[in-house]
């Protein structure tokens, strides 16, 4: 079983690049059923943000996983593969794993210390767990990564001095109008960057918040927190005039502001004003950007803006891979460990059949026993049974080699006669053995073909319509 990632981030790609392949909300309840409907994805969480768009997967075959993973995107967004190929990375494994710790803990952020991506990784998986797109394998990621997430911010200076988008959007508006004057600031959306950029505009800036929302519910109890002016979202266009920074984080997936509404800007008598889109997909028209009174900043000028405090934290980011190293280290032990599960149920099975031969061989000399008296007897069995298992489990924590953990597993069924498929006829473990060598599963000529192009067995999540469930 294998962990891949493919994605694609501000460090490869713009923004307009990025908003292409963007999954809000509403399309991630779409996206991820259909994603475990490709072959050999058996567990997936999408991550999409402004800054990144990441698809985390669990596979037997990296190959066939990556290919699915890139043939999704391009049919999901209808894109063609060759237009965000060169901008997408590969990931599997440890490097994978490695990858979403570094994500979590802010290190691999425009903004190094941030804090928003802690809540946005959680999110995701969040999301796709309750779309029952995960099971064991990638809840146990994700539980480990929100630790070391959490570790990091508590446990190091990363965060310090520091820094949100919405504290670099004040520091922007700052540079912009370097005067005391009270400036008149519009947020259209009230969500939680909104929520960021009204909280630092509050205790940085002298000026006067409006707000507007598609929904009028969120955006007045938004106003009421900021002491701000609230104006319904249909007339949004007539109060564009008397602003001197207009600041858009919605969820549209398309412009809300087009280079046709420059003339409600009020621009033409040299008034200036910022325009700061922290949405992707963007919400305002980069053609507006072309006037000269227009100053049009994006998530990616964001990264432009001097943070002095950022040296600082650099130094940080060493104490952040220590703990990195560590939870990193225990996931993979508990990984590692996945695959001695199944030989060790295949060794109670085999107990249990010892057990209930003995009982059948000594049946003529327990016959004088009442049923408690024999039901001791099997609780004593099993008792005895449990305890060599726990013993043998807790030797074989000591065994960090995979490889070594591998032989190990194998000398065990020889030496209990295990046989797993017999005894694995129930779903305690989702995710087969781990293979430890890294190995491919080989392609089987007899599997159904998927309708993807590629053989994949029924997913547990998706319906099959052709099958009929029958209970004893």
């Amino acid at each position: 079983m294998h962990t891949v990632l493919v994605g694609i981030n501000y460090k490869t790609t713009q923004v307009d690049d990025r908003e292409k392949l963007y999954f809000s909300s509403e399309k991630l309840d779409i996206a991820l059923p259909v994603l475990l409907t490709y072959p050999d994805i058996n567990e997936c969480v999408i991550l999409s943000t402004c800054n990144r768009i990441e698809i985390y997967a669990v596979a037997n075959n990296t190959d066939i996983a990556f290919k699915s993973i890139i043939k999704f995107l391009s049919d999901f967004h209808k894109i063609p593969q060759e237009n965000f190929l060169p901008h997408i990375y590969k990931k599997n494994c440890g490097e994978a794993v490695k990858h979403l710790f570094e994500v979590a803990s802010s290190i691999n952020s425009m903004i190094l210390g941030e804090y928003e991506i802690l809540g946005q990784v959680k999110n995701a998986y969040e999301k796709a767990q309750s779309l029952n797109c995960t099971k064991e394998f990638i809840n146990r990621l994700f539980q480990m990564a929100t630790v070391v997430g959490k570790r990091v911010r508590t446990e190091t200076g990363i965060g310090k001095g520091a820094i949100s988008v919405g504290s670099v959007a004040v520091n922007l508006i700052k540079e912009t109008y370097p005067n005391d004057k009270k400036l008149n600031v519009m947020l259209v959306g009230a969500g939680e960057v909104s929520t960021l950029v009204a909280t630092n505009l509050t205790n940085k800036i002298d000026c006067n918040i409006t707000v507007t929302n598609r929904s009028n519910n969120k955006a007045d109890e938004f106003a009421q927190k900021f002491n701000a002016h609230f104006v319904n979202y249909d007339v949004k266009d007539e109060h564009y005039a008397k602003q001197d920074v207009i600041i858009f984080s919605t969820g549209s997936q398309e412009y809300i502001i087009k280079n046709e509404d420059l003339e409600k800007l009020n621009v033409s008598n040299g008034k200036k004003v910022v325009l700061i889109d922290l949405s992707v997909p963007r919400n305002i028209d980069p053609a507006l950007g072309k006037n000269e009174n227009v100053f049009l900043k994006t998530v990616d000028d964001l990264e432009k803006i001097i943070d002095t405090s950022r040296e600082e934290r650099l130094r940080e980011i060493i104490k952040a891979e220590v703990i990195i190293k560590e939870v990193e280290g225990k996931f993979f032990e508990w990984y590692n460990m996945q695959s001695i599960v199944p030989v060790m149920r295949g060794i109670k099975g085999e107990f249990n059949s010892i057990k209930d031969r003995l009982v059948e061989t000594y049946s003529s000399q327990l016959s004088g026993l009442t049923e408690s008296q024999k039901e001791i007897i099997k609780n004593m069995m099993d008792s005895y049974s449990d305890t060599l298992i726990k013993t043998i489990m807790l030797n074989l924590k000591e065994v960090t080699d995979p490889t070594h953990l591998h032989h190990l597993g194998d000398a065990l069924k020889k030496t209990f006669n295990v046989n797993i498929n017999q005894h694995l006829n129930h779903p305690a473990n989702p995710h087969g053995t781990p293979n430890p060598h890294g190995e491919q599963h080989p392609h089987n000529p007899h599997s159904p073909q998927h309708p993807h192009g590629s053989e994949k067995p029924q997913n547990p999540h998706v319906p099959n319509p052709h099958l009929h469930h029958h209970h004893a």
